[in-house]
Order: C-alpha cells, then structure tokens, then sequence
C-alpha cells in the first residue's frame, strides 16, 4: 500500500474500479462459461459481457502504456485486484482483443510467486 494519501487515493481508485467496472461484466461472463453448462448458456449474456469487459480492459490498456504496473514501476496493492480479473480474463476460452500492453503486465505478474500460488489456479 502506497504510503503517500495521494497515490494511496489512486491505488484505492483503481480497486474500485475493478469492482465497479470490470466485475459488472466479468461476473456473469465467467458464470456463463465456467459454471453453467454449455447447452445452458445464454450466448447474448456472454457476447454482452464480452464486450463490457473488453471496454473496460482497454482502459487499463491505455493506463499501462507507460507503467510496467499499475501505479508506476512498483508492485502495489492496486495490482492485485486487477491481477485477479487479468487471470480470469485470460484462463476463460475466449478471443481476447490485441492487449499489450495488459498482456505484458499480466506476464509480469505470473512471474511473482505470490501470485503463482494465490492467483493462477484453475477456474471452476
């Protein structure tokens, strides 16, 4: 956690974001994929929050254009939230739009152990 109350405001932005932003749409799209049956799914439901998510992801696309994480050069706690969707984003059968810059980021982040061991299992 940053220890200034400015960056400590963005890394807090930044975890709202995720839950305001990004998990509206990645909610329903990994019920859709992972925990209901495929003759089940709601194919609109999926398209829907495909495209909603993907709004999103650009967004921090374009954040990490210049950063190698989300605040800055250094690991903080804004990235743990957001690493979470990334793997979430990634692990589900999907195309995924041309990301980069989110794909380098999210590379960075399966290099740490903390995140090997907490965050990169199986999705069910």
């Amino acid at each position: 956690m940053p220890s200034e109350p400015e960056e400590r405001a963005i890394a807090e932005m930044w975890m709202d974001w995720q839950q305001t932003t990004i998990m509206p749409g990645l909610g329903p799209l990994f019920i859709g994929l992972v925990r209901t049956a495929p003759e089940q799914r709601n194919a609109d439901v999926v398209k829907n929050s495909v495209r909603e998510v993907e709004a999103g992801l650009r967004i921090l696309e374009n954040h990490l254009a210049e950063r190698t994480f989300v605040m800055g050069e250094h690991f903080t706690i804004a990235d743990i939230p957001l690493g979470c969707v990334a793997h979430r984003w990634f692990a589900l059968y999907i195309k995924h739009a041309d990301l980069p810059n989110l794909r380098a980021w999210y590379d960075r982040l399966t290099k740490r152990q903390g995140f090997i061991d907490h965050v990169m299992m199986p999705l069910t």
